[in-house]
């Protein structure tokens, strides 16, 4: 499928840039409405948790380790922010992630029918001095087919996935960002229902499962 020709993302493009000129005080807004409506959290090392299809995997990130912390006490998440790895996940009451953070930054999603938003913003010391880095959406334009688009706050970069679904499992990732010559197509391989192996350009081996 081609991205740099397919109109939707080219509309959905336009629709987040305007969302990129929004006043920083309404996401500053939601970066504390997200964190009261966490209503349970999970810590740790590194990134782990995200509603993105197999980002660690595509990207050979390795995801952080689970931390056990006291999460009934109400401190908890400014205490965990408060050293350089520790990273926090916020969830509301259906499961879904609407918030993780970290010292440095934070990203806040929100769910939608077919769709979710995300809005990722630099966190400093002073709150005034946050500012928002990019925005971006997964949605879902067919049963088995989701568009992912990510465009910055600057205007100069964006990226988006087009991803294909077979029988309910992730099939074949097109993915183009700006700068990219063309695109590049990713190949998932399953074993009993696991996936086994991430492929790109059809013989690189971007991830296998570990034996």
């Amino acid at each position: 499928m081609d991205i740099l020709g397919n109109r939707e993302i080219a509309n959905i493009k336009t629709d987040l840039l305007k969302k990129t000129k929004i006043d920083f005080l309404y996401y500053q807004n939601k970066i504390k409405e997200h964190q009261n409506n966490a209503v349970n959290w999970k810590f740790a090392t590194d990134e782990m948790f995200t509603p993105i299809p197999f980002y660690h995997e595509m990207n050979n990130f390795e995801k952080g380790r689970l931390l056990k912390l006291e999460t009934d006490k109400l401190n908890i998440v400014d205490e965990a922010l408060k050293r350089n790895d520790y990273y926090a996940f916020g969830f509301s009451d259906d499961g879904s992630l609407i918030i993780t953070m970290c010292r440095s930054h934070c990203t806040l999603y929100n769910h939608t029918n077919n769709e979710i938003e995300y809005f990722h913003i630099e966190l400093n010391n002073k709150p005034s001095n946050n500012k928002l880095l990019s925005v971006g959406v997964l949605t879902a334009i067919q049963d088995n087919l989701q568009f992912n688009v990510l465009v910055a706050s600057n205007v100069e970069n964006w990226s988006a996935g087009i991803y294909e679904y077979e029988k309910n499992m992730l099939n074949k990732v097109y993915m183009h960002s700006k700068g990219w010559i063309g695109q590049v197509e990713y190949r998932f391989e399953y074993e009993n229902d696991s996936l086994k192996k991430i492929t790109a350009l059809t013989t690189i081996d971007v991830w296998k499962k570990e034996e």
